[in-house]
């Protein structure tokens, strides 16, 4: 298995991935990118629901930290 380092265009996080992967998601944003050729191109699709439903798992973590204080 050989990991790459590679940015994510939709939010610029760096991720580290299995160069034998089609697809990665950004963990920081949600987007999905696909990975062909052994990265050399890298095509952003955001998937809307994941980054919707990130926000709102942030939002109650956050909630539940004030609500402890």
């Amino acid at each position: 298995m050989k990991i790459a380092s590679i940015k994510c265009p939709d939010c610029g996080a760096t991720l580290d991935v299995d160069e034998d992967r089609e697809q990665v998601f950004c963990s920081y944003c949600g987007a999905k990118i696909m990975l062909q050729n052994e990265n050399e191109h890298i095509e952003r699709k955001i998937d809307q629901a994941a980054i919707e439903q990130e926000k709102t798992n942030r939002l109650i973590v956050q909630h539940q930290i004030e609500m402890e204080k």
